[in-house]
Protein backbone atom coordinates (compact mmCIF):
# COMPACT_ATOMS: atom_id res chain seq x y z
CA UNK A 1 0.00 0.00 0.00
CA UNK A 2 1.20 3.52 -0.55
CA UNK A 3 1.32 6.27 2.02
CA UNK A 4 -2.65 7.42 1.20
CA UNK A 5 -3.91 3.12 0.95
CA UNK A 6 -1.91 3.07 4.55
CA UNK A 7 -4.07 6.45 5.74
CA UNK A 8 -7.31 5.03 4.34
CA UNK A 9 -6.92 1.44 5.77
CA UNK A 10 -5.82 2.58 9.08
CA UNK A 11 -8.86 4.80 9.57
CA UNK A 12 -11.28 2.35 8.51
CA UNK A 13 -9.78 -0.05 10.83
CA UNK A 14 -10.50 2.37 13.67
CA UNK A 15 -13.88 3.35 12.94
CA UNK A 16 -15.11 -0.53 11.76
CA UNK A 17 -13.97 -0.87 15.61
CA UNK A 18 -15.77 2.11 16.91
CA UNK A 19 -12.79 3.77 17.83
CA UNK A 20 -11.99 7.70 16.54
CA UNK A 21 -10.18 7.90 13.48
CA UNK A 22 -8.06 10.90 14.48
CA UNK A 23 -6.44 8.83 17.18
CA UNK A 24 -3.46 8.17 15.24
CA UNK A 25 -1.45 10.98 14.65
CA UNK A 26 -0.44 12.06 10.84
CA UNK A 27 3.38 11.26 11.98
CA UNK A 28 2.46 8.22 13.64
CA UNK A 29 0.77 6.96 10.27
CA UNK A 30 4.06 8.23 8.19
CA UNK A 31 6.37 6.14 10.54
CA UNK A 32 3.90 3.50 10.54
CA UNK A 33 3.86 3.10 6.75
CA UNK A 34 7.34 3.58 6.72
CA UNK A 35 8.49 0.49 9.22
CA UNK A 36 6.11 -2.09 7.64
CA UNK A 37 6.32 -0.70 3.57
CA UNK A 38 2.90 -0.67 3.57
CA UNK A 39 1.98 -4.30 4.27
CA UNK A 40 -1.50 -4.58 5.99
CA UNK A 41 -0.55 -7.65 8.28
CA UNK A 42 2.32 -5.68 9.66
CA UNK A 43 0.30 -2.49 10.29
CA UNK A 44 -2.79 -4.53 12.10
CA UNK A 45 0.40 -5.48 14.26
CA UNK A 46 1.91 -2.81 14.79
CA UNK A 47 -0.77 -0.33 15.67
CA UNK A 48 -2.22 -2.86 18.22
CA UNK A 49 0.66 -2.88 20.04
CA UNK A 50 0.77 1.22 19.87
CA UNK A 51 -2.62 1.40 21.29
CA UNK A 52 -1.89 -1.12 24.38
CA UNK A 53 1.18 1.15 24.50
CA UNK A 54 -0.90 4.40 24.71
CA UNK A 55 -2.72 2.88 27.12
CA UNK A 56 -0.22 1.90 29.32
CA UNK A 57 1.02 5.81 29.13
CA UNK A 58 -2.59 7.26 29.74
CA UNK A 59 -2.64 8.96 26.60
CA UNK A 60 -5.38 9.38 24.67
CA UNK A 61 -3.36 9.59 21.26
CA UNK A 62 -1.01 7.64 19.33
CA UNK A 63 2.07 9.56 18.41
CA UNK A 64 5.32 8.90 16.35
CA UNK A 65 7.06 7.66 19.43
CA UNK A 66 4.65 5.34 20.69
CA UNK A 67 4.64 3.79 16.71
CA UNK A 68 8.44 3.63 16.75
CA UNK A 69 8.55 2.10 20.22
CA UNK A 70 5.69 -0.33 19.07
CA UNK A 71 7.46 -1.56 15.61
CA UNK A 72 11.00 -1.89 17.57
CA UNK A 73 9.19 -4.21 20.21
CA UNK A 74 7.20 -6.74 17.04
CA UNK A 75 9.32 -6.34 14.45
CA UNK A 76 12.53 -8.79 14.15
CA UNK A 77 15.75 -7.27 15.21
CA UNK A 78 18.13 -5.98 12.19
CA UNK A 79 20.91 -8.46 11.83
CA UNK A 80 24.55 -7.03 12.69
CA UNK A 81 27.23 -6.82 10.01
CA UNK A 82 28.99 -9.44 11.92
CA UNK A 83 26.45 -11.66 12.34
CA UNK A 84 25.46 -11.18 8.62
CA UNK A 85 29.01 -12.58 7.47
CA UNK A 86 28.99 -15.24 10.28
CA UNK A 87 25.66 -16.14 8.18
CA UNK A 88 27.26 -16.09 4.90
CA UNK A 89 29.82 -18.36 5.85
CA UNK A 90 27.57 -21.11 7.66
CA UNK A 91 25.68 -21.38 4.35
CA UNK A 92 28.83 -21.61 2.31
CA UNK A 93 29.89 -24.13 4.37
CA UNK A 94 26.70 -25.88 4.16
CA UNK A 95 26.42 -25.09 0.66
CA UNK A 96 29.62 -26.72 0.27
CA UNK A 97 28.55 -29.86 2.53
CA UNK A 98 25.39 -30.43 0.24
CA UNK A 99 27.54 -30.39 -2.88
CA UNK A 100 29.83 -33.29 -1.31
CA UNK A 101 26.74 -35.51 -0.78
CA UNK A 102 25.17 -35.46 -3.73
CA UNK A 103 28.30 -36.42 -5.61
CA UNK A 104 29.22 -39.42 -3.11
CA UNK A 105 25.84 -40.23 -3.88
CA UNK A 106 25.76 -40.29 -7.85
CA UNK A 107 29.51 -42.28 -7.72
CA UNK A 108 27.73 -44.68 -5.23
CA UNK A 109 24.51 -45.24 -7.92
CA UNK A 110 27.11 -46.26 -10.37
CA UNK A 111 27.90 -48.99 -8.66
CA UNK A 112 24.72 -50.07 -7.87
CA UNK A 113 22.38 -52.30 -9.38
CA UNK A 114 19.86 -50.58 -11.75
CA UNK A 115 16.13 -51.22 -10.57
CA UNK A 116 12.99 -51.10 -11.83
CA UNK A 117 11.70 -46.80 -12.11
CA UNK A 118 8.86 -46.83 -10.63
CA UNK A 119 5.72 -44.16 -11.89
CA UNK A 120 5.35 -41.16 -9.09
CA UNK A 121 2.41 -40.99 -7.14
CA UNK A 122 0.05 -38.02 -7.73
CA UNK A 123 -0.39 -35.89 -5.00
CA UNK A 124 -3.90 -34.40 -4.37
CA UNK A 125 -3.89 -31.21 -4.01
CA UNK A 126 -6.27 -29.85 -1.40
CA UNK A 127 -8.67 -26.82 -2.40
CA UNK A 128 -8.53 -23.33 -0.78
CA UNK A 129 -10.91 -23.70 1.97
CA UNK A 130 -10.66 -19.88 3.17
CA UNK A 131 -12.34 -18.30 0.31
CA UNK A 132 -16.63 -17.55 0.95
CA UNK A 133 -18.97 -20.22 0.40
CA UNK A 134 -20.32 -21.05 -3.05
CA UNK A 135 -23.65 -19.46 -4.00
CA UNK A 136 -25.91 -21.92 -3.96
CA UNK A 137 -29.45 -22.15 -6.25
CA UNK A 138 -31.69 -20.58 -3.70
CA UNK A 139 -30.65 -18.52 -0.55
CA UNK A 140 -33.56 -19.70 2.06
CA UNK A 141 -33.55 -16.04 3.58
CA UNK A 142 -33.09 -13.42 0.40
CA UNK A 143 -34.93 -13.61 -2.15
CA UNK A 144 -33.46 -13.26 -5.71
CA UNK A 145 -33.35 -10.19 -8.29
CA UNK A 146 -36.19 -9.44 -10.76
CA UNK A 147 -35.64 -10.60 -14.47
CA UNK A 148 -35.26 -7.01 -15.29
CA UNK A 149 -31.43 -6.98 -13.12
CA UNK A 150 -28.97 -5.81 -15.52
CA UNK A 151 -25.94 -8.46 -17.05
CA UNK A 152 -23.39 -9.28 -14.34
CA UNK A 153 -20.11 -7.84 -14.45
CA UNK A 154 -16.89 -8.54 -13.82
CA UNK A 155 -15.52 -6.83 -10.75
CA UNK A 156 -12.16 -4.54 -10.55
CA UNK A 157 -10.84 -2.01 -8.16
CA UNK A 158 -11.98 1.84 -9.19
CA UNK A 159 -8.90 3.98 -10.93
CA UNK A 160 -9.43 6.44 -7.65
CA UNK A 161 -7.96 7.11 -3.93
CA UNK A 162 -8.29 4.58 -1.70
CA UNK A 163 -10.13 7.32 0.95
CA UNK A 164 -12.23 8.40 -1.59
CA UNK A 165 -13.17 5.03 -2.62
CA UNK A 166 -14.00 4.25 1.15
CA UNK A 167 -16.17 7.31 1.38
CA UNK A 168 -18.28 7.00 -1.46
CA UNK A 169 -18.88 3.34 -0.63
CA UNK A 170 -19.93 4.19 2.95
CA UNK A 171 -22.17 6.59 0.88
CA UNK A 172 -23.71 3.84 -0.35
CA UNK A 173 -24.26 2.20 3.02
CA UNK A 174 -26.05 5.67 4.08
CA UNK A 175 -27.82 5.93 1.27
CA UNK A 176 -29.83 2.27 1.35
CA UNK A 177 -30.17 3.73 5.34
CA UNK A 178 -32.39 6.61 3.68
CA UNK A 179 -29.07 8.85 5.47
CA UNK A 180 -28.04 11.60 2.98
CA UNK A 181 -23.78 11.64 3.49
CA UNK A 182 -21.19 13.96 1.89
CA UNK A 183 -18.31 11.53 1.04
CA UNK A 184 -16.05 14.38 1.05
CA UNK A 185 -17.17 15.19 4.35
CA UNK A 186 -14.21 15.60 6.61
CA UNK A 187 -15.99 13.51 9.73
CA UNK A 188 -15.09 9.65 9.67
CA UNK A 189 -18.14 8.02 8.24
CA UNK A 190 -18.69 6.04 11.45
CA UNK A 191 -18.04 8.82 13.60
CA UNK A 192 -21.07 10.51 11.16
CA UNK A 193 -22.79 7.24 12.31
CA UNK A 194 -23.42 8.24 15.50
CA UNK A 195 -25.30 11.60 15.24
CA UNK A 196 -27.86 9.46 13.69
CA UNK A 197 -27.83 6.72 15.95
CA UNK A 198 -26.26 4.11 13.90
CA UNK A 199 -23.11 2.22 14.91
CA UNK A 200 -20.08 0.46 12.99
CA UNK A 201 -19.73 -2.89 13.12
CA UNK A 202 -17.53 -5.84 11.40
CA UNK A 203 -17.87 -9.41 11.45
CA UNK A 204 -15.97 -12.46 9.26
CA UNK A 205 -17.78 -14.82 7.95
CA UNK A 206 -20.33 -16.47 4.75
CA UNK A 207 -22.78 -15.34 2.36
CA UNK A 208 -25.45 -17.05 5.24
CA UNK A 209 -23.78 -14.75 7.60
CA UNK A 210 -24.85 -11.49 5.91
CA UNK A 211 -28.09 -13.59 4.59
CA UNK A 212 -28.71 -13.81 8.16
CA UNK A 213 -28.10 -10.47 9.38
CA UNK A 214 -29.86 -9.17 5.95
CA UNK A 215 -28.59 -5.36 6.14
CA UNK A 216 -26.70 -4.05 3.36
CA UNK A 217 -22.84 -4.29 3.88
CA UNK A 218 -19.63 -3.48 2.93
CA UNK A 219 -17.57 -6.32 1.76
CA UNK A 220 -13.67 -5.79 2.19
CA UNK A 221 -12.63 -7.19 -1.52
CA UNK A 222 -8.77 -8.82 -2.13
CA UNK A 223 -6.85 -8.10 -5.53
CA UNK A 224 -3.25 -8.80 -4.57
CA UNK A 225 -2.66 -5.26 -5.36
CA UNK A 226 -1.95 -4.17 -1.68
CA UNK A 227 -4.38 -2.58 0.04
CA UNK A 228 -7.95 -4.09 0.13
CA UNK A 229 -10.87 -2.31 -1.47
CA UNK A 230 -14.70 -1.97 -0.55
CA UNK A 231 -17.47 -2.29 -2.26
CA UNK A 232 -21.06 -1.80 -1.02
CA UNK A 233 -23.93 -4.86 -1.59
CA UNK A 234 -27.19 -3.15 -1.32
CA UNK A 235 -29.25 -5.65 -2.43
CA UNK A 236 -29.98 -9.27 -3.50
CA UNK A 237 -28.13 -12.34 -2.03
CA UNK A 238 -25.11 -14.73 -3.10
CA UNK A 239 -26.91 -16.05 -6.15
CA UNK A 240 -27.57 -11.94 -7.35
CA UNK A 241 -27.07 -8.70 -5.72
CA UNK A 242 -26.53 -5.24 -6.21
CA UNK A 243 -22.79 -4.04 -5.85
CA UNK A 244 -21.77 -0.48 -5.22
CA UNK A 245 -18.14 -0.37 -6.80
CA UNK A 246 -16.95 3.43 -6.83
CA UNK A 247 -19.03 5.19 -9.29
CA UNK A 248 -20.57 1.98 -10.98
CA UNK A 249 -23.82 -0.04 -10.02
CA UNK A 250 -23.42 -3.28 -10.88
CA UNK A 251 -25.08 -6.88 -10.55
CA UNK A 252 -22.92 -9.41 -9.98
CA UNK A 253 -22.64 -12.86 -8.46
CA UNK A 254 -21.00 -14.80 -5.37
CA UNK A 255 -18.95 -16.55 -8.22
CA UNK A 256 -17.80 -12.81 -9.26
CA UNK A 257 -16.13 -12.90 -5.94
CA UNK A 258 -14.78 -16.18 -5.05
CA UNK A 259 -11.04 -14.24 -5.73
CA UNK A 260 -11.82 -10.94 -4.24
CA UNK A 261 -13.71 -11.71 -1.39
CA UNK A 262 -12.50 -13.88 1.73
CA UNK A 263 -15.57 -13.22 4.65
CA UNK A 264 -14.72 -9.51 5.87
CA UNK A 265 -17.59 -7.35 6.00
CA UNK A 266 -18.66 -4.11 7.96
CA UNK A 267 -22.35 -3.10 8.19
CA UNK A 268 -23.98 -0.33 10.60
CA UNK A 269 -26.71 -1.59 12.97
CA UNK A 270 -28.90 0.76 15.33
CA UNK A 271 -27.38 2.16 18.03
CA UNK A 272 -29.59 1.10 21.47
CA UNK A 273 -30.79 2.95 23.74
CA UNK A 274 -28.86 4.58 26.63
CA UNK A 275 -25.59 2.64 24.30
CA UNK A 276 -22.40 2.40 26.17
CA UNK A 277 -20.79 -0.74 25.28
CA UNK A 278 -21.63 -4.11 24.07
CA UNK A 279 -24.04 -5.85 27.18
CA UNK A 280 -23.52 -8.77 29.13
CA UNK A 281 -23.34 -10.81 32.45
CA UNK A 282 -22.67 -8.91 35.22
CA UNK A 283 -23.12 -5.39 33.83
CA UNK A 284 -24.92 -2.83 36.42
CA UNK A 285 -25.95 0.46 33.62
CA UNK A 286 -29.54 1.65 32.44
CA UNK A 287 -29.68 0.05 29.57
CA UNK A 288 -29.88 -3.44 30.71
CA UNK A 289 -33.28 -2.33 31.73
CA UNK A 290 -34.20 -1.87 27.86
CA UNK A 291 -32.33 -5.02 26.68
CA UNK A 292 -34.56 -6.77 29.39
CA UNK A 293 -37.86 -5.14 27.77
CA UNK A 294 -37.09 -5.68 24.38
CA UNK A 295 -36.08 -9.60 25.25
CA UNK A 296 -39.78 -9.73 27.28
CA UNK A 297 -41.45 -8.57 24.58
CA UNK A 298 -39.59 -10.57 21.79
CA UNK A 299 -40.32 -13.60 23.83
CA UNK A 300 -43.62 -12.99 25.04
CA UNK A 301 -42.95 -13.68 28.88
CA UNK A 302 -41.22 -11.83 31.95
CA UNK A 303 -38.01 -11.99 33.10
CA UNK A 304 -37.41 -12.20 36.92
CA UNK A 305 -35.11 -9.67 38.39
CA UNK A 306 -33.64 -8.48 41.78
CA UNK A 307 -31.84 -5.21 40.52
CA UNK A 308 -33.85 -3.95 37.14
CA UNK A 309 -30.60 -2.53 35.78
CA UNK A 310 -28.39 -5.37 36.45
CA UNK A 311 -27.71 -8.10 33.93
CA UNK A 312 -28.18 -10.88 36.15
CA UNK A 313 -28.60 -15.13 35.22
CA UNK A 314 -31.92 -15.19 34.52
CA UNK A 315 -31.70 -12.14 32.00
CA UNK A 316 -28.36 -14.18 30.39
CA UNK A 317 -30.91 -17.32 30.00
CA UNK A 318 -33.52 -15.66 28.15
CA UNK A 319 -30.68 -13.88 25.82
CA UNK A 320 -29.63 -17.69 24.88
CA UNK A 321 -33.02 -18.45 24.57
CA UNK A 322 -33.82 -15.75 22.40
CA UNK A 323 -30.52 -16.24 19.95
CA UNK A 324 -31.26 -19.68 19.97
CA UNK A 325 -35.01 -19.08 18.89
CA UNK A 326 -33.88 -16.44 16.00
CA UNK A 327 -30.63 -19.19 14.89
CA UNK A 328 -28.36 -16.63 15.92
CA UNK A 329 -24.88 -17.20 17.00
CA UNK A 330 -24.94 -18.04 20.65
CA UNK A 331 -22.95 -14.83 21.64
CA UNK A 332 -22.82 -14.23 25.60
CA UNK A 333 -22.93 -11.02 25.16
CA UNK A 334 -25.88 -8.81 23.63
CA UNK A 335 -24.07 -7.63 20.33
CA UNK A 336 -25.17 -5.99 16.79
CA UNK A 337 -26.99 -9.49 15.44
CA UNK A 338 -28.96 -9.57 18.66
CA UNK A 339 -30.05 -6.04 18.46
CA UNK A 340 -30.87 -5.93 14.92
CA UNK A 341 -32.89 -9.26 15.10
CA UNK A 342 -34.43 -7.21 18.46
CA UNK A 343 -34.99 -4.39 16.61
CA UNK A 344 -37.03 -6.00 13.70
CA UNK A 345 -39.16 -8.42 15.88
CA UNK A 346 -40.31 -5.42 17.83
CA UNK A 347 -40.82 -3.37 14.72
CA UNK A 348 -38.90 -0.22 17.37
CA UNK A 349 -37.15 0.98 14.11
CA UNK A 350 -37.32 0.80 10.44
CA UNK A 351 -34.79 -1.22 9.46
CA UNK A 352 -33.08 -1.71 5.11
CA UNK A 353 -33.17 -5.23 4.04
CA UNK A 354 -31.19 -6.95 1.32
CA UNK A 355 -34.49 -8.25 -0.01
CA UNK A 356 -36.19 -4.71 -0.78
CA UNK A 357 -35.28 -2.55 -3.83
CA UNK A 358 -32.76 -0.16 -4.31
CA UNK A 359 -33.87 3.28 -3.24
CA UNK A 360 -34.17 5.71 -5.70
CA UNK A 361 -31.01 7.83 -7.40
Amino acid sequence: MDAAETVAYVVHRLSTAGGRAGIFSDAAVRILHKRTAGIPRLINIIADRALLGAYARGVYEVDADIVRQAAQEVLPKTPTPWSIRNLIGWLFTITAASLAVVLLMRLSANNEVQVRNEPPTSLEIPADATGPVPATEQDPILTPLGEAAAEDLKISRPPIPAGSLQRSTYAALFKAWGVPYDSDESVAPCEFAQRVKLLCGSRSGTWADIALLDLPVILELQDGEGAPYFAAMTRGNSTRMTLVVGTQTLQVSAEDLKTLWFGNFSFFWPQPPLHQDLLQKGDLQDGVAILRDRLERALGRPISYTISNLFDEELAKALTEFQKREALPLEAVAGPMTWVRLTRVNASRPLPSLREPDPPS
